[in-house]
């Protein structure tokens, strides 16, 4: 494997024509990489849109017939009881309680309209606009409304004075739309629309989706907007339709997104019962995750040759990692920010400028809380005009600021600081460390309860979670020789020291039988490779590296009492003894500890092969020689085909 061929699901074998040998990908969710030109981008592969309306914007035809009163028709009583249409207005003139001015057979019953006028030359009184059982507030003071309300009784539309002492105004630009013309949402009770959202006021009742058909067993994203929540313990439940599992729970203010396997073929939202049950959502989404590229991630120094990047399940807990100008970013002693105002590291004009006050510990942060104990990673990019050194922490009790220094040139900077205390809060912050004054430019920020900082996960307005990836199921039994072979890897892993086992591993899917090279929980800057037959360990060595975190070169020969380990063009191990498989055993090659989810291999992976037969110690030198920068030139040094990097 070359990691420079990738589609939906699959990392391809360098073979031609070898389907079978690919790697099976997935990721249920997007996540980002750095592309061949140094920009961020979202590496995601959905299906389209399947909710309609989804932002409760569709409105129906004009349903009035001279709204703008240009003629004197269409209204019925418009010349009596104080009533008169001219200069383009419908004007009242102490018209008395509950007189009204009618227009039949405009709405249909048990829908939803819009309703917008305009009142102008107001002396007294109040009107409302009646709506077939149905009626908007009353107003009493010039300006334009807009009011959204339900036909429940018949199809006629009025002007209706409401005031016992008299009604004096004029009214015009009368516009009645039905919300939702195509019946995309069902509204349970307490659901009402308002201006692009839909509103609801009651609990433990539905906001049904009537467009959008899912599959079972297919897996899905589910985004929402969610705002104007009240106080209390409110919150929600996406649903399916008829089984009623748990999609996700909201109870703040944002912008959410969840995954789920469908077990129904729709879909609802539910509003949970105790509590203030006062909120809107908007911007309701539906796309089919039908799988998703691997990320081929590229050094801006060798822009050339990429590699793959396998990552662990990780969550922003900044709630806005790009838009600094969010109350939840708080701004102190004086400091402030400058929104889109420069090109961020993802190519666009977005990012931010934050201005320091010439004041001790003007800063931004923003506060991550009920933090569990443990680490936290927080990076950020920064740049500047010209150079300035700033501080950064995650704020936890007792943990330092750390000075970073600030050029001309985006630079992502990341620290990792402990929690001692659980229950804690803490927050990323962004600091001035004297009083001089100056501004940098900000990107990109991120908080995981990591030992480390993974890629960009971005947010906008609620913590989001890029799912873990698994890269298996390469090769058959055909693929590898059980007697004698190689297994080589240019491998880079993300943290000296491994939280977790982490595995390349072949084997016959289970744990009896299969060789390893992998990355030791709690060992630091090491290498370990092992070999077992019918589950009893012939090989087991462990070698240290200068750096895990940098790429090495590692080839793992064995055969029949005959085990040797070469790291960057060394031999670091060796063992006289022990077997190797019957015929026929091995079968897969995974990044994982046997082709499960189990000790997935979260790292680097430049390349990785697998040969049929122990390679002698001149090739094991020469596939593991740091004189080669791309694996390109070594398989070429050994005389067996040239691939283009």
């Amino acid at each position: 494997m070359l990691p420079s061929a990738v589609s939906d699901s699959r990392v391809h074998n360098i073979l031609p024509n070898k389907i079978d040998t690919d790697f099976q990908f997935s990721r249920a969710s997007a996540a980002t990489r750095v592309n061949h030109q140094g920009l961020i981008e979202e590496v995601g592969y959905f299906g389209p849109e399947l909710v309609q309306n989804g932002d409760f914007s569709e409105l129906g035809p004009e349903l009035v017939t001279n709204g703008d009163f240009a003629t004197d028709s269409n209204w019925a009583n418009s010349t009596i009881n104080g009533y008169s249409i001219n200069n383009g207005k419908l004007n009242l003139d102490n018209v008395a309680y509950a007189q009204t001015v009618v227009q039949a057979n405009v709405t249909t019953v048990n829908k939803i309209f819009k309703v917008v006028f305009t009142i102008s030359n107001y002396v007294k009184g109040s009107v409302r606009i009646f709506l077939g059982g149905g009626a908007t507030p009353t107003v009493n003071a010039n300006g334009t409304y807009t009011f959204y309300e339900e036909a429940t009784v018949n199809t006629a539309i009025g002007v209706q004075a409401l005031s016992g002492g008299g009604t004096t105004l004029s009214i015009d630009n009368v516009s009645i739309k039905q919300v939702d013309p195509d019946d995309d949402w069902t509204l349970g009770t307490g659901w009402s629309y308002g201006d692009g959202v839909a509103i609801s006021t009651t609990a433990q009742t539905n906001l049904t989706c009537n467009s959008a058909t899912l599959e079972i067993g297919k897996t899905y994203k589910f985004e929402v907007d969610a705002a104007a929540i009240s106080s209390g313990s409110f919150g929600f439940l996406l649903r399916f339709n008829t089984t009623n599992t748990n999609i996700g729970t909201i109870n703040a203010d944002g912008s959410y997104s969840f995954v789920a396997t469908a077990d129904a073929t729709s879909f609802r939202l539910q509003t949970l019962s105790g509590g203030s049950t006062s909120f809107s959502v908007d911007n309701i989404s539906v796309v089919e995750i039908q799988g998703d590229r691997p990320r081929l991630n590229y050094d801006p120094t060798n822009p050339t040759c990429p590699h793959l990047l396998l990552e662990p399940q990780s969550t922003n807990l900044i709630k806005f990692s790009n838009d600094y100008t969010q109350s939840e970013w708080n701004k102190i002693n004086g400091a402030t920010v400058d929104a889109n105002v420069a090109i961020s590291p993802d190519g666009t004009l977005n990012a931010s400028r934050l201005n320091f006050d010439t004041v001790s510990g003007s800063r931004i942060e923003d506060q991550i809380p009920g933090a569990a104990s443990g680490d936290y990673s927080f990076a950020v990019y920064l740049k500047a005009d010209e150079p300035k050194t700033v501080g950064i922490r995650t704020g936890f009790a007792g943990t330092p600021t750390v000075n970073v220094n600030v050029t001309t040139e985006w630079q992502r900077f990341s620290i990792t600081q402990n929690n001692p205390t659980n229950p804690a809060n803490g927050y990323a912050q962004i600091r001035s460390i004297d009083a001089s004054g100056g501004s940098v430019y900000v990107w990109g920020a991120q908080i995981e309860q990591l030992s480390y900082s993974t890629s960009l996960i971005p947010t906008a307005g609620s913590t989001e979670t890029r799912v873990a990836e698994t890269c298996n199921s390469a090769g058959n039994v055909n693929t590898f020789n059980n007697a004698e072979g190689v297994i080589y890897a240019e491998i880079a892993a993300l943290v000296a020291t491994a939280p977790l086992s982490q595995y390349i591993t072949i084997s016959d899917r289970t744990y009896d039988n299969r060789a390893s090279i992998l990355f030791s929980n709690g060992a630091t800057n090491q290498i370990r490779c092992f070999l077992r037959v019918g589950g009893v360990s012939q090989v087991d060595v462990s070698d240290n590296v200068t750096d895990v975190t940098a790429f090495n070169k590692i080839a793992f020969s064995y055969k029949a009492n005959d085990f040797k380990v070469y790291i960057n063009g060394s031999l670091v191990s060796s063992d006289t003894s022990g077997s190797v498989w019957p015929a026929g055993t091995i079968d897969t090659l995974s990044f994982s500890e046997i082709n499960t989810n189990t000790g997935r291999l979260n790292a680097r992976v430049k390349s990785l092969a697998t040969y049929k037969r122990a390679l002698t110690d001149t090739e094991l030198y020469t596939i593991t020689s740091t004189q080669y920068s791309a694996y390109s030139g070594m398989v070429a040094a050994l005389g067996n085909y040239t691939i283009p990097c």
